[in-house]
């Protein structure tokens, strides 16, 4: 995918489009690594005694997302749904866990509009 030429067509979309295709291409040129992220954790020492805990009450953190135990016996709880996205980004990065994340969120809201062309749109708010 060329990076300029998607900013270029997010641009011409409306305020709440234009919101969402930017959160796109902000997910696809930083592709979430799982594990990367936890040993980041382990390897920072402001942050690794919060892994050590987690573990030590939950059990190791191994394998991806789709491993972990608040994954199993939670999200899979928000079964996702087809909405709308655009041709360009349908690839980009897996949107049924983005979906099933934001729906088990305590820190996000979300909206499922229906179009006028009988399409599901994604609308994601993130509380601060």
């Amino acid at each position: 995918m060329n990076f300029q030429l998607s900013i270029e067509k997010c641009a011409n979309f409306g305020i709440f489009k234009k919101s969402i295709c930017f959160l796109y291409i902000k997910l696809t040129i930083m592709l979430f690594d799982f594990i990367a992220f936890i040993n980041e954790l382990r390897d920072n020492n402001e942050k690794k005694e919060t892994i050590e805990k987690y573990e030590k009450l939950v059990g190791p953190i191994e394998g991806g997302v789709k491993d972990q135990v608040w994954f199993v016996e939670y999200l899979t709880n928000f079964k996702p749904t087809k909405y709308l996205v655009p041709e360009e980004l349908e690839k980009d990065f897996d949107r049924d866990l983005l979906q099933q994340l934001v729906l088990g969120s305590f820190s996000s809201d979300y909206e499922l509009k229906v179009e006028k062309d009988k399409q599901s749109e994604l609308y994601i708010a993130v509380k601060s």
